[in-house]
């Protein structure tokens, strides 16, 4: 009897809720930081000139691509609600159409759209981003330079 009664107990501790199981809730985020930066980068095949302090955060990944400088052309930060679609100008005509899609533990999953001056399409995609880490995106212009495009996430977490 004392046997079975232990044997309830424990299927009782497995299968009730119990708080050291408990997943802690995630905060809710109703909107998400974006910052956006235009550089160009040039000198293709040369030497790797040092950056400016505003473009340091990039130094891997910049470092990782065939131009010798870069140059910080644009930088812009918004807040956009969860799946609400905003539409950010960029430098010389192009535009990046932004849509987040949802806030999950580390992640922001976001429909992204660039377009150039002629409203040709870049890049149309959805991405999932890593909470506060840029990701690095370029076009080709030539084969001396080329314009890049860094966007970060974030959640705005609110009461």
């Amino acid at each position: 009897m004392i046997r079975l009664l232990s044997m309830l107990c424990i299927s009782a501790l497995l299968v009730a809720p119990h708080p050291l199981f408990a997943k802690e809730k995630s905060p809710v985020c109703h909107d998400v930081k974006i910052d956006v930066r235009i550089l160009r980068g040039t000198g293709a095949g040369g030497k790797h000139e040092p950056l400016s302090p505003r473009l340091q955060d990039l130094a891997p990944k910049l470092a990782k691509l065939p131009y010798g400088s870069f140059e910080l052309v644009a930088a812009k930060t918004e807040t956009v609600p969860i799946a609400t679609k905003r539409v950010i100008p960029l430098s010389d005509g192009h535009k990046l159409t932004l849509r987040p899609l949802y806030v999950e533990d580390e992640r922001i999953g976001m429909w992204m759209k660039w377009t150039d001056q002629k409203d040709m399409e870049i890049i149309d995609t959805r991405m999932h981003f890593s909470c506060d880490e840029n990701m690095l995106t370029g076009l080709e212009e030539n084969h001396e330079q080329g314009l890049l495009l860094a966007v970060k996430v974030s959640p705005v977490i609110g009461e």
